[in-house]
């Protein structure tokens, strides 16, 4: 029986931990953790490759946002969650068909294998965010004007007190629910 690693062990539930059990191999490395340690933990089954250099330190299946999240890990530096993926990430879209799209700033290398990368020369601040732990646009050009619309106006709703609600829910700024 092998010893035990114990700093990677630590560093590896940590970025866990962070990242809904995704993991990249150059942040792991970047804390110390052996190259060694990282390809024994893939050999072993206990990090299970998603793309190259990003792999899933849980148990069972990944849900829709762990493959999210490993698409724009892999597609890094400067990339998002757009188009369906981040609409299904938004919860605006049951499921978006295909891989995930991720566009990425300037020239870069191709995206991994089940990765849509998209190059882009140009992503305005205001049309990416970080939402529940990943990377992801606005999903459509216009949709900042579509908000401040949507902010401004009382909005379609069937009854009288989702329209008190969403009143006292937009002068209070919390995120807008969705209504009927």
């Amino acid at each position: 029986m092998g010893r035990i690693d114990v700093h990677a062990e630590a560093a590896i539930a940590r970025f866990a931990a962070r990242d809904d059990d995704v993991v990249t191999r150059a942040s792991l490395l970047r804390v110390g953790v052996a190259s060694a340690a990282v390809d024994d933990r893939v050999r072993s089954g206990r990090l299970r490759p998603i793309h190259p250099g990003v792999s899933f330190a849980g148990h069972g299946e990944l849900s829709p946002a762990q493959h999210h999240l490993a698409a724009v890990l892999a597609a890094e530096p400067d990339a998002w969650l757009a188009g369906g993926s981040a609409a299904e990430h938004w919860r605006t879209l049951s499921a978006a068909p295909g891989p995930p799209v991720v566009p990425r700033l300037g020239r870069h290398r191709s995206g991994p294998a089940g990765v849509r990368l998209r190059r882009t020369n140009h992503l305005p601040p205001d049309e990416r965010t970080v939402y529940r732990g990943i990377p992801v646009t606005s999903s459509r050009r216009g949709s900042a004007r579509l908000h401040a619309l949507l902010s401004e106006a009382p909005g379609y709703t069937r009854e009288g007190a989702e329209r008190l609600l969403r009143s006292l829910v937009l002068k209070a700024q919390f995120p807008t629910p969705r209504f009927n």
